[in-house]
């Protein structure tokens, strides 16, 4: 496994690929998922921006060096470039102090929380270099606790997705009273009569995904377009007895693209 790791690090740092088709086989993938591509989390990203140089990368990482760092840390707040990713946490500096950088989407996480993040970190590095540390007890180490979810959030294709989020996104794309349900093989949306294709309605809900704060949504898998709408649009079962227009997943299949050096 270590020599695994070591030669995919080793081959991103010198891999070749076309770009234009990388994306097109992003924008397909999440065509099939109903994801629009985002990097929630990015951790220790090594790109130049970031401020390191070959010699401080080549200097010494002994996380020991930093057993003494608590009493004298300091967290300074520095204008940032904006990022395509909600919560991105890297090294900026290795030596002669390490320094951490998190930079965060304002917008889902607050200022305290990002201090919090950072003093978690450190807790959890100072921690390790005296020995291994139980997962169990990350969150007493760290300050940073499981998120608590609620019936409204399920997950879809190793996505955890509020329903709610979900309802409201096929709402706003196809203009009309929607229904979304978790049923055996995925989200089901129940559309009363806004759009006569589930192509029409997938496209729609795929073009409204990018947009901010639609992030704890997706794009269902399957979509029930009614000819009428019920007199309550939360009654699952009242949708489910509505007549059909037509039904499906609104994918368009598009051939496979290969992605590498020689495509």
């Amino acid at each position: 496994m270590t020599k695994a790791a070591k030669a995919a690090l080793k081959a991103n740092t010198t891999s070749m690929f076309d770009a234009t088709k990388l994306w097109r086989l992003i924008d397909q993938i999440g065509h099939e998922r109903g994801t629009a591509f985002t990097r929630d989390f990015s951790v220790n990203d090594l790109s130049t921006h970031f401020g390191l140089t070959d010699e401080s990368a080549e200097m010494s990482t002994d996380i020991a060096d930093v057993a003494g760092a608590l009493p004298r840390t300091e967290v300074l707040w520095m204008e940032s470039s904006p990022f395509p990713v909600i919560l991105i946490c890297n090294p900026a500096q290795l030596a002669p102090d390490l320094m951490l950088g998190l930079t965060a989407d304002l917008r889902y996480v607050t200022e305290a929380e990002i201090e919090s993040l950072l003093r978690g970190v450190e807790g959890l590095l100072v921690a390790a270099a005296a020995g291994d540390v139980p997962l169990a007890s990350l969150g007493e180490l760290t300050g940073v606790v499981p998120v608590v979810r609620d019936a409204d959030w399920v997950c879809v294709d190793s996505c955890w997705v509020r329903l709610s989020a979900v309802r409201q996104l096929v709402v706003d794309a196809v203009g009309g009273p929607a229904c979304v349900v978790l049923g055996a093989a995925g989200l089901v949306a129940y559309v009363g009569g806004a759009v006569d294709t589930p192509t029409k309605a997938h496209a729609a809900c795929m073009a409204l995904l990018a947009e901010p704060g639609r992030h704890t949504a997706m794009a269902p898998g399957h979509y029930v377009l009614c000819a009428d709408t019920p007199d309550d649009v939360t009654d699952t079962v009242a949708w489910q007895s509505m007549p059909v227009i037509a039904e499906g997943d609104g994918r368009v299949k598009e051939p496979a693209l290969i992605v590498g050096p020689h495509s």
